[in-house]
This record gives C-alpha cells, structure tokens and sequence, in this order.
C-alpha cells in the first residue's frame, strides 16, 4: 500500500506542470479555493451556480451558470475534471456525463460528486441523476466506444459499492474524518469484488473536523493493510504539482 500525504496524482496518472481544471456545479467554491491554493501553476475554470456572496478565487475562469447539460469546451480540454453539486440541474444525464468524459484529455481523471443525492422537491425528481449501475454502464459505453480507459471516481463510500467495474473508484471522507469503522467496512466491500484497480481516499479538509488525525490514518492504514490487500491509498489535495521552491 502507498500512503501519500499532501498534494499528488493517481497512481497510473502523470499529471502536467500546468494541469488545467474544470469544476462543472456547486454553490461554493471550497474545493476551487483549494485547488488555487495547493496547486499555484493550475489552469482552472469554473463552470456553475454562483453565490453572489462568495467571491471567485483569484486566476479562476468563470464560463457559464451551469443549469443544464451544455458544455461549451471542447473535447480532450481538461487534465481533471471535478462534477459536484449538480442534482436536478441536468437534463438529460446520459448525455451530460458522456460530455464530461469527452472533455478529459487523454489519461484525465473526472470525479463525480453529489450528484447521487436526492434531496430536491418532489417536482425535481424527474432530473435526477440515474442510479450509479446505470452511471455505470454509461461510462463503460463510453470507454468501448472511444477506446479509451476509464479514470473516473465516485464521491461516496455507498456509491462506489454499487459501482464494481470502474477502472479506479474514489473513496471520499472528507467530511467525515471520525467515520473509521464504516470507512475501512466499505472499503472492504468494494475492493472484495477484484473489479477495481485501485480505490483511492482523498481529503482536501484534513485534519479539520477529525479529532484525532494521526489515530485515524494510523487505523486506517492497519485496517488497509490487514483486510483489503493491493489498495492504492493516497492523501492529496490537487492532482497536479506545486513548483519547486
């Protein structure tokens, strides 16, 4: 097992001295404040709702409100590109997730995130994302059709178990540091199916909200070690890397 922490790729990723970034989605701009701040040399654009409140990050591109499935980039734009916050904001799913993976340039990586919760007025149920077996089998379609190998990551514990076949699923705890039973149970899970290359769990809050951060990585990195064999975990705040001081 490979326990990185700070600011670092995928395993089988290499990202460029520049990568360029799209955040597709989300009323806030935490984890794009996060990216400026971990990766200086980043190209980002962000493309979502906006709160008048909260002000852009400094050298971020705004490009569109995005409420609906319209992406206007062209394909093979992006080294990374992060979905969040879209639910109920998208017409036509199959279509908006095939475009997000165009949009990867080769050997990208795209996380999908918050997109499988149902939180909307009933009136809005009927934009729902598709469940993640049908996420699923979209992204494999995909990559049978353009030949091109998924690299691609889930926001969620559950949902990554719902999703055996990806090439690489994320693992994503950030907002639950303290959660090491239910963390390492579902980790388990997922890489006990021998359909995934490597599950990877990443944290752009640590240290934040778990109380005893070097208890929790030291549980997780037995737990890891002892139950779940050939995993990749890295602890990393940007795929990308900061320039040499």
């Amino acid at each position: 097992m490979v326990l990185k922490q700070g600011h670092g790729a995928i395993t089988d990723l290499n990202p460029p001295e520049h990568p360029k970034i799209l955040q597709v989605g989300a009323s806030h701009y935490l984890w794009v404040r996060e990216i400026a701040s971990s990766c200086p040399t980043a190209n980002i654009t962000v493309a979502g709702n906006f709160d008048p409140k909260q002000a852009m990050p400094q050298g971020a591109t705004l490009y569109y409100n995005a409420d609906s499935d319209a992406l206007p980039f062209p394909e093979n734009e992006f080294d990374y590109i992060h979905v969040r916050g879209q639910t109920g904001r998208i017409r036509d799913w199959p279509k908006f997730i095939r475009e997000t993976f165009l949009r990867l340039a080769p050997g990208g990586y795209t996380e999908y995130c918050d997109i499988s919760l149902d939180f909307l007025k009933p009136e809005m149920h009927s934009r729902l994302p598709p469940p993640w077996a049908e996420c699923s089998r979209i992204l494999h379609q995909i990559a049978a059709d353009t030949g091109r190998p998924l690299h691609v990551g889930l926001h969620e514990c559950a949902a990554c178990m719902r999703a055996a076949g990806y090439t690489i699923a994320v693992l994503h705890d950030s907002f639950a540091l303290d959660g090491e039973t239910d963390f390492k149970k579902d980790l388990r899970r997922v890489v006990s199916s021998k359909a995934i290359a490597a599950a990877t769990y990443h944290n752009y809050e640590m240290g934040v909200k778990s109380r005893d951060h070097d208890t929790y990585i030291k549980n997780l990195e037995h737990g890891l070690n002892t139950d779940c064999g050939n995993v990749v975990v890295q602890f990393f705040r940007i795929i990308g890397r900061k320039p040499s001081s």
